[in-house]
């Protein structure tokens, strides 16, 4: 058992102060080294980049980049302090009469695309004469309140900081463009599709109505679920591969020799370490362009999707050389940087890696481990790997750990008590293990779709020919409660 040969590895904590300088973009530019958080994103910005958008245009002529004077503590009243909340707008379809669109920011950068027409929202702000908005997380891209790399600025960050800055733009911004007395009407898709939802139930009378897309609302601490939809969605025959090669992986990870065939079959940086957490750190590299793939799978210009994952597979007779052949496609010619070491300074680095990696470590967890024995990638990534991770990246004076407990109490989990809210999953997004698949036992003004064989937020991005009749027939759900919802005279 992998548990119990762990040996806890730690950076002196004088050393992580004075950390390599590594080229980190959150927006996924190109670096010199490739490690498994330096090219980290949001899920909804990833979805974007298959589909050939470049989220770091410069906004298109009509669509206006603003500041917000947001609080920085919405919770105590004798601290006044406020910083600049970047939002996008785009107005050109509104009236002053119609609804009030609002994409919701998560863990990563917004962009001028979350207001045009890569999103569903720009089709409706066709038909409804709606305004289009987009508010950027707090600690994320140009949004940032405080310095991000010491850690005590960090309990700003949270969900509920973010759900009150929200609530606040709303209220405050709506008066000041006369859009007050409007409909407003969240989106939000992975984690800003959880905060979609949520502020139906924690501010219910700013916001009239909220889609929840892919939205995991179970805060979970060993996530093993999320590598069992990843064998059930590449099937039998492809998960035995990755099986037989992981195993193989890992037999050769206990010897010198073994590493080193390791490094040239994967182009490593350098020798991969031998302690527990660079190989838990180096499987986590090799799964995810499969979990990509998998959790993606037919989203519009996808080269990693699940079909040509396991022909690469199928068709390798060394089943190994034919996953580092599908690792190389997301390496770009870089070499990959394993170690341990690598990705904390990533995540000790201010930017989209570690303000998500301080939310999963203090609320949420969704620690992604390879301790369910019905998945494919052997049993190198235990739960203390990410424990790790968090006393590293943000020390252990307090101890940080996942709050679950407290998260699905302010929450409920799936308990939903909002209402007007609908919550969408796809059958193949390993993400939908955490999510609402039915509304069966919700508040009646609730619903739910279970969109088989889609991926992650895939009802969220605009339609294409492309679309499977079952994201065709969800959509077409969800236009409906639209229509129901901005027709509606309940209060």
């Amino acid at each position: 058992n992998v548990c119990t040969k762990f040996q806890s590895v730690r950076l002196d904590r004088g050393r992580m102060k004075v950390f390599l300088l590594v080229l980190f973009a959150c927006l996924g530019a190109a670096s010199a080294q490739f490690n498994r958080f330096s090219q980290f994103d949001s899920a909804v910005n990833r979805g974007l980049k298959i589909r050939g958008v470049d989220v770091s245009a410069p906004p298109a002529k009509g669509i206006q980049e603003l500041y917000f004077e947001q609080v920085l503590d919405h919770f105590n009243g004798q601290n006044n302090a406020t910083w600049k909340q970047r939002y996008f707008v785009n107005d050109q379809f509104w009236d002053g009469k119609g609804p009030v669109l609002l994409m919701i920011g998560g863990e990563g950068p917004i962009s001028s695309a979350y207001v045009q027409e890569h999103f569903i929202t720009y089709n409706y702000a066709q038909q409804y004469n709606a305004l289009l908005v987009a508010l950027e997380h707090r600690f994320y891209g140009e949004s940032q309140p405080l310095d991000a790399s010491k850690t005590e600025n960090l309990a700003y960050l949270s969900s509920e900081q973010a759900l009150a800055d929200l609530a606040w733009f709303r209220e405050q911004y709506g008066a000041s463009v006369g859009a007050a007395d409007k409909k407003w009407i969240a989106f939000g898709g992975s984690y800003p599709g959880c905060l979609s939802g949520w502020l139906r139930q924690k501010y219910p009378s700013s916001f009239y109505g909220s889609f929840a897309a892919s939205a995991p609302v179970d805060a979970k601490l060993d996530f093993f679920e999320y590598f069992e939809v990843v064998e059930r969605s590449i099937g039998e025959k492809c998960a035995a591969d990755f099986q037989g090669a992981s195993e193989k992986l890992w037999e050769m990870a206990q010897t010198a020799d073994g590493r080193s065939q390791i490094k040239d079959l994967f182009n490593l940086c350098a020798d991969l370490p031998s302690d527990a957490l660079s190989l838990a750190n180096f499987m986590m590299g090799l799964t995810d362009p499969i979990a990509e793939g998998v959790q993606y799978n037919e989203d519009r210009g996808n080269p990693s999707a699940i079909t040509p994952i396991c022909d690469a597979m199928a068709n390798a007779t060394d089943k190994i050389q034919g996953w580092a052949s599908i690792v190389a496609q997301t390496q770009q010619g870089q070499c990959m940087d394993a170690s341990y070491e690598s990705a904390v300074q990533s995540l000790v680095t201010p930017g989209a890696a570690r303000s998500w990696t301080y939310q999963t470590c203090n609320e949420f967890s969704f620690f992604q481990t390879t301790d369910s024995t019905k998945q494919p990638f052997s049993k190198f990534v235990p739960l203390k790997y990410y424990y790790a991770l968090c006393d590293d990246a943000f020390g252990t004076d307090p101890l940080l750990r996942p709050r679950i407990d407290q998260t699905n109490t302010i929450y409920g989990s799936r308990n939903y008590r909002g209402t007007r809210t609908h919550f969408s999953n796809g059958s193949i997004d390993p993400w939908h293990a955490l999510g609402i698949l039915s509304a069966d036992g919700l508040p009646k003004s609730n619903s739910a779709t279970f969109i088989q064989g889609t991926a992650h937020c895939a009802d969220l991005y605009g339609p294409a020919p492309s679309d499977s009749q079952a994201l065709i027939e969800a959509r077409a759900t969800q236009a409906r409660i639209l229509a129901e919802w901005l027709a509606s005279d309940e209060p």
